[in-house]
């Protein structure tokens, strides 16, 4: 799955335009991602993630930075050997792009507005 577009609070990935925070799987995408706190990603908010960790995790924040990562989601990924990215959301929307080309197993969630 490529990326081919974001802005404006949607996101298109091959020929669907998503306008709700998603998360993409190597297999699948889920298409409501959200968070017990709406601008902070806690460790509930990436369980299902975390449960069958990939080699990268990358989220966006949002077109401005406006989420945040807890310090948690930081300290577990490092000590499962996940290596975490987070940028505003198109900067992430391209790395997954660049990532995907090496093979990499990739989780991506993205905050959309």
């Amino acid at each position: 799955m490529e990326i081919k577009r974001f802005g404006s609070g949607q996101v298109r990935i091959g020929d669907i335009i998503y306008t709700r925070d998603i998360i993409i799987y190597p297999d699948r995408i889920e298409t409501s991602w959200w968070r017990d706190a709406n601008h902070l990603v806690q460790l509930k908010d990436l369980q299902k993630i975390l449960n069958t960790p990939p080699q990268v995790l990358i989220i966006g924040t949002g077109p401005f930075n406006e989420m945040k990562i807890d310090n948690n989601v930081k300290e577990i990924c490092d000590s499962k050997g996940i290596k975490l990215i987070t940028e505003n959301t198109q900067k992430a929307c391209e790395i997954y792009n660049e990532l995907k080309k090496q093979n990499l197993n990739i989780v991506t969630a993205l905050h959309l507005t």
